[in-house]
């Protein structure tokens, strides 16, 4: 059985369904392509034609770059990028030493995907992790 990953399109023979995908519908609206020719031949098998959905992929990965220049950029910087220096050193003993370091990274900086809000000498200024559960306690 040919499949999209491979071809553009998959026959599923028990639901009478042929699944295309969008890049496979593009090219065989092209006169003479090879998509064009095997578009005619599923077409004249009679079945449904569907266009796969595709949802588009999120990346949210953090890079070490983006968390050291991320560090650079905020307030008391010094002390953050030395703890971010333990925290992949102490994160080399671990099986996944990135996700132990994103964990940090995320922990201590909740508010990264947030617009930046800077202080008197443009340091970003960062909101502590447990501000919003400290807040009510404080009133």
């Amino acid at each position: 059985m040919k499949t999209a990953r491979n071809h553009g399109y998959k026959i599923d023979y028990s639901t009478n369904t042929i699944t295309v995908t969008k890049k496979f519908m593009e090219d065989a609206g092209i006169i003479g392509t090879p998509a064009f020719n095997t578009m005619k031949e599923l077409r004249q098998m009679g079945m449904t034609i569907a266009v796969k959905e595709t949802t588009p992929r999120k990346n949210n990965k953090i890079t070490y770059a983006q968390m050291i220049q991320y560090i650079s950029c905020v307030e008391n910087s010094t002390l953050y990028m030395a703890q971010f220096d333990a925290v992949r050193e102490e994160a080399k003993s671990k099986n996944n030493h990135y996700n132990r370091v994103l964990e940090w990274f995320k922990d201590t900086f909740p508010c990264f995907y947030d617009m930046p809000e800077f202080n008197a000498k443009n340091e970003v200024i960062v909101t502590p992790a447990d501000y919003l559960t400290a807040l009510p306690e404080a009133m």
